[in-house]
């Protein structure tokens, strides 16, 4: 079920609930079944947000595969930098080659854990767009539906109170035609009556 079908059931819940007499359109709503509905509804929300935990779990993933590989180079370099070293003749070189190593390692990790970090932080930022919009566009949805219900609950007692009064006012001149009618019937009666 999407968004817009819980937003159905959100109106015909609201089409069902009991109407507060003269309360402006309130009316009293099941609170359980709005909970459900609600809770639906957010677990319903686009496989976006998942896509972005899915995201910063691979960019953990990611972050520590590189500092796994970066510990694995330093090592190699620190090992070949030792197997130099012992070698007397080429000791200066040898520390030259393992600094580069060691540099070019922890150069390595470094942008391979700023990249990662960046996309995540860029998943995460459309992500909580997303998100935000869709939340957004929910609840202007929800207003406008509630507003255009509580205007039809309006419109619907404004006619109810039409029609009484006019009911009230075809009574009243029933009445007041019956109650002439009557005083000209006393009238002529009497009249017969004292000629």
């Amino acid at each position: 079920m999407n968004t817009y079908e819980y937003m159905d059931k959100l109106d015909e819940l609201l089409d069902d609930s009991f109407k507060v007499p003269l309360s402006s359109g309130k009316c009293v709503v099941d609170m359980v079944m709005l909970t459900e509905l609600l809770n639906d509804m957010r677990e319903s929300l686009p496989v976006e947000l998942k896509q972005a935990e899915a995201i910063v779990r691979e960019r953990n993933d990611i972050v520590a595969a590189a500092r796994r590989e970066a510990d694995i180079i330093t090592k190699n370099a620190e090992e070949k930098a030792r197997l130099l070293v012992s070698q007397e003749e080429i000791i200066l070189s040898a520390k030259q080659q393992a600094n580069e190593m060691l540099d070019a390692a922890r150069s390595q990790a470094n942008n391979i854990m700023a990249d990662a970090k960046k996309s995540a932080g860029e998943a995460i930022t459309n992500a909580n767009e997303y998100a935000a919009k869709h939340i957004r566009e929910t609840q202007d949805e929800i207003t406008k539906r509630r507003t255009e219900h509580e205007a039809k609950m309006r419109d619907e007692i404004r006619a109810a109170e039409e029609y009484v009064d006019l009911i009230l006012t075809k009574t009243q001149e029933v009445l007041s035609s019956s109650l002439k009618d009557v005083k000209n019937t006393y009238t002529a009666v009497k009249s017969k009556r004292y000629s």
